[in-house]
Parts: C-alpha cells; structure tokens; sequence
C-alpha cells in the first residue's frame, strides 16, 4: 500500500467529470484532516471509485477506511461528514471489519497522508 499526499497522476478520461473528480480528492484530504483533528483518527485510507479515474462517475461518493474506528466512532464522525455535502463520505471502521475484509480494503486503498 502506498501513501499519498495529493491527487496521484492519473490518465483523463473523456467523461467531463476530471474537475469533479479533482474536487473529490480534494474533498477527501480535509475530510482525513478532521478525521484525525478532531475525532482522533490515527491513520486514514482512501478506497472505492475514487482510486480509479476510469471506475469514477456521477455518482461516486468518498469512502474513507480508518484504522482505529469502531462502528459507534465512524457513526460520530459521520455526521460531522455531511458539511462536505453535496459529496458523500462514508466511513468504513476497520476495527469493526472480519480480518479478511479489512485485508481485502486495505490492500485496495491508499493512506492519505495529511
């Protein structure tokens, strides 16, 4: 798994949705920032359509994988999330996942370095 700490060089696709999806990423990096300022995340994952320019659509939202989140902490910060509506950002809390999912997430993602 790699780290990043900005929008990763991607190929455009010709959909006209590139500015959208650059303000998803961008949405994505404040969205782990007050993760982590304000709701203690230690370590944020970014997974789902978002990693894919050519799997991103209309209807993408932003999930965020978080290493030290149970259910009852992902739904806490999840309504502090809905300030960066009209995005979606799901919280998916890897300590509330089987092992082998949060394996199979985590190696599907990369850690939003902020």
């Amino acid at each position: 798994m790699k780290s990043v700490c900005s929008i990763p060089p991607h190929e455009e696709v010709d959909d006209g949705l590139e500015g959208r999806f650059r303000d998803a990423w961008k949405v994505a990096f404040e969205a782990a920032r007050e993760l982590k300022s304000r709701f203690g995340a230690e370590h944020v994952y970014l997974t789902g359509s978002l990693l894919l320019r050519d799997r991103f659509h209309e209807e993408s939202d932003i999930d965020l994988a978080v290493d030290n989140f149970d259910m009852g902490q992902a739904f806490d910060a999840g309504g502090a999330m809905n300030r960066f509506w009209p995005w979606s950002v799901e919280i998916i809390p890897l300590r509330s996942v089987i092992p082998e999912k949060k394996t199979y997430i985590l190696q599907r993602s990369v850690k939003l370095e902020t």
